[in-house]
């Protein structure tokens, strides 16, 4: 239950700091991706290291999805903001593109 909270407010951290620098929300989804894509990676790992009895690779799972979440969160502060001509651009006021 604590992860499933912590994958939310990760989530939702994600999109108000994209949104911020002018980019989509979107760029939240990669906190849930990346979380649980190297979550299964560490549980493999642990799991080939000490085997599938007991939960020994547990930990690695754990580890995996901190780092997983770690490169969401570095990903996303490392958006730059977008700028036109040195100023900041508001991302309601752009109606040219539908995608942002």
């Amino acid at each position: 239950m604590l992860e499933i909270l912590a994958i939310v407010a990760m989530t939702r951290y994600l999109a108000s700091t994209a949104a911020s620098k002018g980019h989509s929300k979107a760029w939240a989804a990669l906190g849930p991706v990346l979380w649980f894509t190297a979550e299964i990676i560490g549980a493999i790992f642990g799991m080939i290291l000490f085997g599938a009895e007991g939960l020994a690779w547990y930990p690695f799972a754990l580890v995996g999805a901190i780092a997983g979440g770690a490169t969401a969160f570095a990903i996303v502060m490392m958006l730059p903001a977008r700028e036109v001509l040195g100023t900041s651009v508001d991302p309601a006021a752009v109606q040219s593109n539908p995608w942002t």
